[in-house]
């Protein structure tokens, strides 16, 4: 399984965990404050999931890598759809 979800604290800069928390209280996210404390590992060996199998990683969006290889003009930022995605996902042990 994989999923696509809002990066865990651990590995943010200040900056961006307090801008997180900013989207918590002042953009309509109400989850996503506690999303970034979630124990991926915990969650997915609960679910059935091989916790030494469990991956987290940073990928770059579609629109930052359609970026790269146009100009370099400004075109958003994170509000025009760049930025990274944070996905972890895990394989099910074997039965």
């Amino acid at each position: 399984m994989v999923h696509a979800e809002t990066p865990p604290y651990k590995n943010l800069e200040p900056f961006d965990a307090f801008m997180l928390d900013w989207d918590t209280r002042n953009n309509n996210e109400p989850f996503w404050g506690r999303s970034h404390d979630i124990d991926y590992v915990e969650l997915s060996r609960n679910a059935g999931f091989d916790g030494e199998k469990v991956f987290e990683v940073m990928a770059p969006s579609a629109y930052q890598i359609a970026q790269a290889r146009r100009s370099k003009v400004f075109q958003g930022g994170d509000f025009g759809g760049g930025g990274l995605w944070f996905l972890y996902g895990a394989e099910k042990q074997d039965v």
